[in-house]
């Protein structure tokens, strides 16, 4: 790692505490070890001044002569004899080792190129993904393409990618760009690049940036420029520690723009103020290391409680291109991750959590079958819109009391595979190893190691004062599929996922936006010096304070139609998997099932699917207001053209300081008309012996898969209560216990993976029976969506009910679909049309189930995300629409009898 600055060719030096963040933040990037604040100190001091006796300067005789020291410590002072605003006489190179050594190079600054500089353009191949914001990788291309501008008379060269500006050989390229016409009052904007696309931290400009804010100027770090928008721009100047302020024309003479001078004057007369006073000797240099701010990646300011906070933020990172697929256009990836705490805050999720443009990926995809599996009584897996290719079922399973276990007739398990992904500016490029095992739990196991092992020096670390926070540094966070039960059961199921369809993706998440609704506070989580972090930072240091709920325009509503409508029918409409009256029918058969003694209780859901009317995240801000729940979820992964939208209210598994929680929900009662209304439904819903009896076995199965991983006697039954949402009031209790010494976090998410709330009792024998009763295949619906800490192993996982989950036709299968012509980029980019999407929604099944009452709580758990997505209301349900607000939604406690 290495800084560079200014030199005044006699013993001082200009602005060193940049420049010198700089140097420790590049350290940190790279992986190099950083001495202590003393010691680094003591061994810049020592590598100045031997450089400065290597060039004939004896700095105490110098110092005593102009009189510039005292004690051996000045600073501040002024440089008079050389024009600051130009180009310094020379500069000084300070580099730190991997052992923590320093060495110090000092070079005058050839006799300065007659104005305006000239450059010449050089594409850049030796930036890559790795670490964003330095020069890095392949230097001999990098020195051969500004040789080669220097053969061709050039003094600079600008360095492009895919005919982009990247950044300036040894400067930072500025540009002013032309007014917008019809904006004649708008002030003048000063294009810089981008750092996410790989320009270097300029200290000049950072310098230099707040001056020119105070003249009038307004600054804009990318989208990228080409080079025809340069020649079209009022003004090109470039900026550096050595060339100090210059303007620029091509080798051939022609002016850069259109030849203005008034940012190039602005400039230099900010550079001048920024280093009058501001060059120091050897030993102050030393002093001002000595007291560096400490740097640990975090930032906090205070904030409003609201759930609306986030979201709000979300949207500001969107528009500033630092999240989602506009941060493309800095060289991030476009992948999206919100965990977001809607409702009241509360003892449930006190945090809203937005991941940062992740930099590795593991995604796991159903495996391709065995070519001695025998499938030819087996169900047609794969995702169905209609439900008219109904499943063919196998011959005598759990409807008669056999389970297909793995290992009967040579079925086989076969390996889970999480393939690892790196992002390369573009694209996901594959990183060896993948990551395969035979059960969940090793499998995540090995996630873990291999996100810690690959480029480490991109892992910030916690320190003590974010103990109160869910991270303490890099996590593992994503979503997982619920066809993940393959590897959590010894089951041969059939009703999975097609072959090579996704149903897991998981990221090593280095980057955090958090807000903690119980303090009040926002925290930022990043790398020291980050140029994500760094970027996000200063947009919620300038929008924080008048951040606002954000404003949505209602959709109008139609009527969701449960007959057999076409696929691909108009948005605005909803085809379900089935009709009433065969839902009623899986009533009726489940409870024979329980008559026959094979299980006691299964959950049972059902599939609407349609075309959404807006974009996913659109949706997914509607819902944050209109089905606000504590484990929110939104997901976008572009390139598998994949979203997911969740309200889900309940809780999997929490692991904090060894301790699992696991929230199970079950028992559901309908919201009243106001809060009197409300109470008389919980009391009737808490007497209801089915409802009762419902949820007193699912906590027996809870207490039953965490004693699996948890120490002898600690597992208990903490709490148990009544948590209203938007629509429904749900049975709720918390089961905790104390993991084993020999148990970490992905054994007791694999013990409770996926939920016996939307599973049932017993869990192996129900899940049997589901592969057989549902039609369609679950993929992400019941799964789960969460992270876990890497540092301490805390971790949080939602079950993903209340869930959408939206996929992006290809152009030209949507258009087929329509007979349309084929849209453009913009079009395909941004209309609803393009997506498609499936909601689930079902019911716990025991013998005291009501057909129709079950067919009714399935629409009531549905409605919300049914009239969001597809502008459709569920006619056959009878649901009070009175208490929907959020001041409205909270806990009530139940004490048993």
């Amino acid at each position: 790692a290495f800084t560079t600055l200014p030199w005044d060719c006699g013993v001082l030096f200009a602005t060193p505490v940049p420049y010198f963040r700089r140097l420790r933040q590049n350290a940190l990037r790279l992986g190099v070890s950083v001495p202590s604040p003393d010691e680094l100190a003591n061994r810049v001091e020592m590598a100045i001044r031997c450089a400065l006796q290597q060039k004939g300067l004896e700095v105490e005789k110098q110092l005593t002569k102009e009189g510039k020291e005292t004690n051996g410590c000045s600073a501040g002072q002024d440089l008079e004899s050389a024009d600051a605003s130009l180009a310094a006489l020379g500069l000084i190179r300070v580099e730190l080792n991997a052992a923590g050594d320093v060495c110090a190079t000092l070079r005058h600054m050839p006799a300065a190129a007659a104005e305006p500089w000239q450059a010449v353009c050089c594409s850049a191949p030796w930036f890559g993904p790795v670490a964003t914001g330095t020069k890095h990788g392949n230097w001999g291309a990098y020195q051969r393409a500004t040789a080669s501008a220097r053969e061709q008379g050039a003094s600079t060269c600008l360095m492009l990618r895919n005919g982009h500006v990247v950044d300036g050989d040894r400067c930072t390229p500025l540009v002013l760009l032309k007014p917008v016409e019809g904006e004649v009052h708008r002030q003048p904007v000063v294009w810089r690049p981008a750092e996410g696309c790989g320009a270097v931290h300029s200290v000049t400009v950072a310098l230099i940036e707040s001056h020119l804010m105070q003249a009038g100027f307004t600054m804009q770090e990318g989208p990228p420029l080409t080079v025809e928008a340069l020649h079209d721009a009022d003004e090109v100047i470039v900026v550096g520690s050595g060339v100090g302020v210059q303007q620029l024309r091509a080798v051939d003479g022609k002016i850069v723009g259109n030849g203005k001078t008034r940012l190039l004057q602005a400039a230099r007369s900010a550079l001048q103020q920024a280093r009058r006073g501001g060059w120091y000797t050897v030993t102050a240099v030393a002093q001002c290391l000595k007291h560096l701010p400490a740097e640990d990646g975090w930032k906090h300011w205070p904030a409003p409680t609201g759930e609306w906070l986030m979201p709000s933020i979300a949207q500001v990172l969107l528009e500033h291109r630092l999240w989602g697929d506009s941060a493309i256009e800095r060289g991030w990836a476009p992948d999206r991750l919100l965990l977001h705490s809607g409702g009241p805050p509360s003892d449930m999720a006190t945090f809203s959590m937005l991941a940062g443009p992740p930099t590795l990926r593991f995604r796991a995809r159903q495996p391709r079958p065995s070519p001695h599996t025998d499938r030819s009584m087996c169900k047609t897996s794969g995702r169905s819109n209609t439900g008219a290719d109904t499943k063919r079922r196998r011959l005598g399973t759990a409807a008669e009391g056999r389970i297909p276990l793995l290992g009967e007739n040579g079925a086989m398990r076969p390996e889970l595979c999480w393939a690892c992904e790196e992002w390369s500016t573009e694209q996901w490029q594959p990183l060896e190893p993948t990551v395969s095992a035979l059960s969940l739990s090793s499998a995540l196991r090995n996630v873990a190691v291999a996100a810690r092992q690959a480029h480490p020096s991109r892992m910030p670390q916690g320190t003590t004062d974010s103990s109160h926070l869910p991270i303490r540094g890099s996590s593992i966070a994503g979503l997982m599929g619920y066809d993940l039960v393959q590897w959590t059961e010894p089951l041969n199921l059939d009703c999975v996922a097609n072959p090579d369809e996704l149903i897991g993706v998981l990221y090593r998440v280095d980057r955090w936006l958090l807000h903690d609704r119980s303090r009040g506070t926002v925290s930022l989580w990043a790398l020291p010096g980050d140029p994500w972090g760094t970027h996000v930072a200063r947009v919620v240091d300038g929008c924080l304070p008048a951040l606002r709920p954000l404003d949505l325009k209602p959709i109008n509503p139609t009527p969701l139609q449960h007959g057999c409508k076409a696929p691909g029918s108009n948005c605005g409409s909803a085809i379900s998997s089935m009709d009433d009256e065969s839902h009623k029918k899986v009533v009726n058969s489940v409870q024979d099932l329980i008559r026959s003694g094979h299980l006691y209780q299964l959950n049972f859901g059902r599939q609407w699917t349609g075309r959404l009317r807006e974009h996913p995240w659109d949706l997914m801000l509607r819902l944050f207001t209109v089905n606000a729940s504590p484990y929110s979820a939104f997901l976008m992964v572009p390139d598998e053209g994949l979203a997911l939208c969740s309200s889900s209210p309940e809780l999997l598994l929490s692991t904090v300081g060894g301790m699992a929680t696991t929230c199970p929900i079950k028992g559901t009662c309908k919201r009243g008309r106001d809060t009197a209304e409300d109470a008389k439904f919980r009391e009737e819903m808490v007497a209801d012996k089915k409802e009762l009896a419902e949820h007193l076995m699912l906590v027996d199965l809870e207490r039953h898969d965490l004693g699996r991983v948890c120490k002898a006697g600690s597992v208990a039954w903490e709490s148990w209560r009544v948590e209203s949402f938007p629509r429904v009031q749900h049975m709720t209790s918390r089961v905790i216990g104390r993991l084993r010494a020999d148990a970490d976090s992905w054994e007791a998410l694999a013990a409770v993976f996926p939920g016996g709330s939307i599973t049932g009792c017993p869990k192996t024998v129900t899940i049997a029976a589901i592969d057989e009763l549902e039609p369609i295949p679950r993929q992400m619906w019941t799964g789960s969506m969460g992270y876990c800490d890497l540092q301490s192993g805390d971790s949080q996982w939602s079950i993903l009910i209340r869930t959408l989950v939206a996929h992006k036709a290809k152009p030209d299968e949507d258009n087929a679909a329509k007979g349309a012509a084929t849209p453009t980029h913009e079009h395909s980019r941004n209309c609803c049309d393009c997506w498609t999407a499936e909601v689930k929604a079902g019911g716990g099944l025991t013998i005291g189930s009501v057909p129709q009452a079950e067919v009714d709580e399935a629409k009531a758990k549905a409605e919300k995300l049914l009239h969001t997505a597809f502008g459709a209301c569920t006619e056959t349900v009878s649901v009070s629409t009175g208490c929907n607000h959020v001041e409205d939604l909270g806990q009530y406690e139940i004490k048993p009898s």
